[in-house]
C-alpha cells in the first residue's frame, strides 16, 4: 500500500556543517520494559450535522472500502515471488530468484519485482498480474545500456492509484513506464530528477537531487525548486524524510537551519505544494530526525556519548530525554512511528543479535510489541495491526494477541495493500 510517508528503508545523512553540541538537558531515567501489549487508541470519527434545508436527492453509493489485506513476498523454499491473501492464503506469482525488491499496486492487480534472474535469465524490473499471469520484463539492462550514463535501477515505485511505475537510475534521474504497456518513457534526464515520493492523490511528486527538494507534477509538467538546503548541508543516498499530508496539499519534513549545538539548528518546514515553505518549529537538536505521521513531532537518537539519549520533540519544539546504557541496551534503534503519531518503536533488545521493539511514548512505560525475540522490518497494517519478519517467517500479528505465520520468506522484502473481497 501506498503510505504517505517516503517508502525508504532506511535514510543516510551526511552533515558536514561544523559546531559543538549544546550541553544535553536532565535525563529522565527510563521505567523497566513491561511486557504485556496494550491497543493503541483507536481513532475516532468527526461528525457533522445533516443539514435539514436541502431536499433528499438520490445519490449514488459509496464505493466500498477495500477491506482483505494481501502481502507479496519473497517465499523461504525457493525464493519464488508469493502472494498472501487474508481468507485464501499464500500463492506463487513468479519464479524469481535473488530479487532485491517488490512493490503492490494499490489496489492490488499488478506486482512488480526488481532484480533477480527469472526462468528466461533476465534482469531488471518484472511485472505478473495478481493471478500470476502475463510476466514480463518492463525494464532491462538493454534500456538501461541506451541511456548513458546509467548503470542500475535504485529505485522504484508504483504511482498511487495506478498501474504505473516510476524508477531512478544512479544518474538522478527519472522515468515512467506502463505496467500493461512496457514501454519506457524519460521524465527528467541525468541530474534533474532523483528519489521520488508522490502526494496521496498522485498529482504531485517531491523529487531529491543534491542540495533541494524539486516539486512537479507526476507527468514532470511545473517543477520548481521547492526547497534548497543551506550551505556546506548535503544528504548523501535516498535524500530526507518526507510526510505528505493526507489532503495532498503539501508536505513536512526536517532541514538544518544553523551548525549543530545552536538554539533553533534544526528546522520542521511544511511546504505546500502551492507557496513557500512554513516554519513549524525548530529545536536545538542533531541533523538526523524522525517525523511522526502528521508532520508534528520528532525523535532522533544521539550515539555520541553514553548512555544514549532518545529526544522526543513536541510541536512546540521543547524536548523529552530518555537515556538508555549501551551495555544494557547494545542494539538500540528507532524503528519508526505506530500510526497514531503519539507512539514509536525502539529496539530495546539486551542482545545485540536480535532485534526487539518496545511501544514508547512520552509518559508512559515502554511495551514489548511483538510475541517473539526477533522483528524486524516491522509494517503497520492498519492501527491495531503489524506485518514483521522473524527467524525466517513473515508474521501478522494484532496487537494484545498472539502473532500468526504467514509463510516462510528468503529475505526481509515485503509489500501490502488492501484489496476488495
Amino acid at each position: 500500500m501506498r503510505r504517505l510517508t517516503q517508502s525508504i528503508p532506511s535514510l543516510l545523512l551526511v552533515v558536514l556543517l561544523l559546531g559543538a553540541c549544546s550541553a544535553p538537558a536532565p535525563l529522565n531515567t527510563p521505567t523497566a520494559p513491561s511486557s504485556s501489549p496494550t491497543t493503541l487508541p483507536t481513532p475516532t470519527k468527526s461528525f457533522s450535522p445533516t443539514p435539514t434545508a436541502v431536499p433528499a436527492t438520490a445519490s449514488p453509493s459509496p464505493t466500498p472500502k477495500p477491506t482483505v489485506l494481501s502481502v507479496v513476498y519473497f517465499n523461504g523454499r525457493n525464493g519464488h515471488l508469493t502472494s498472501w491473501t487474508e481468507g485464501k492464503g499464500p500463492r506463487q506469482l513468479a519464479d524469481a530468484a535473488n530479487a532485491e525488491q517488490v512493490r503492490i499496486s494499490d489496489d492490488g492487480q499488478v506486482v512488480a519485482y526488481l532484480g533477480g534472474t527469472n526462468s528466461a535469465g533476465a534482469y531488471g524490473i518484472f511485472a505478473v498480474t495478481a493471478d500470476g499471469a502475463n510476466e514480463r520484463l518492463l525494464v532491462g539492462q538493454d534500456y538501461l545500456r541506451n541511456i548513458p550514463p546509467a548503470e542500475r535501477i535504485i529505485s522504484y515505485d508504483f504511482a498511487p492509484a495506478s498501474h504505473m511505475l516510476y524508477f531512478v537510475t544512479d544518474q538522478y534521474d527519472l522515468y515512467r513506464v506502463d505496467a500493461a504497456s512496457g514501454s519506457p518513457l524519460p521524465v527528467f534526464g541525468p541530474g534533474k530528477g532523483g528519489f521520488f515520493s508522490f502526494s496521496p492523490d498522485s498529482q504531485w511528486m517531491v523529487l531529491y537531487h543534491p542540495n533541494e527538494l524539486v516539486l512537479a507534477h507526476s507527468d514532470g509538467s511545473a517543477a520548481r525548486v521547492a526547497f534548497q538546503y543551506p550551505p556546506d548541508f548535503q544528504y548523501i543516498g535516498m535524500g530526507p524524510e518526507i510526510i505528505w499530508k493526507a489532503d495532498s496539499s503539501g508536505f513536512y519534513m526536517v532541514s538544518a537551519s544553523g551548525p549543530q549545538g545552536d538554539p533553533d539548528s534544526t528546522t520542521v518546514w511544511f511546504i505546500p505544494v502551492i507557496g513557500e515553505p512554513v516554519k513549524q518549529m525548530s529545536y536545538a537538536g542533531l541533523y538526523g530526525a524522525n517525523l511522526s505521521p502528521d508532520g508534528r513531532q520528532v525523535v532522533y537518537l544521539n550515539f555520541r556519548h553514553e548512555p544514549i539519549d532518545v529526544y522526543v520533540v513536541a510541536p512546540d519544539g521543547k524536548d523529552t530525554i530518555y537515556s538508555y546504557p549501551t551495555h544494557s541496551y547494545p542494539a538500540m534503534k528507532f524503528m519508526g512511528w505506530a500510526p497514531d503519531s503519539k507512539h514509536f518503536l525502539l529496539d530495546l533488545s539486551k542482545d545485540g543479535r536480535l532485534s526487539d521493539p518496545y511501544l514508547c511514548a512520552v509518559g508512559e512505560q515502554p511495551v514489548k510489541l511483538s510475541d517473539t525475540d526477533y522483528a524486524s522490518p516491522v509494517v503497520w497494517v492498519d492501527t491495531g495491526r503489524i506485518l514483521f519478519v522473524s527467524s525466517g517467517n513473515l508474521r501478522l500479528q494484532r496487537l494484545g494477541g498472539p502473532s500468526v505465520s504467514l509463510d516462510t520468506v528468503s529475505n526481509s522484502y515485503f509489500d501490502y495493500t488492501y484489496i476488495n473481497p
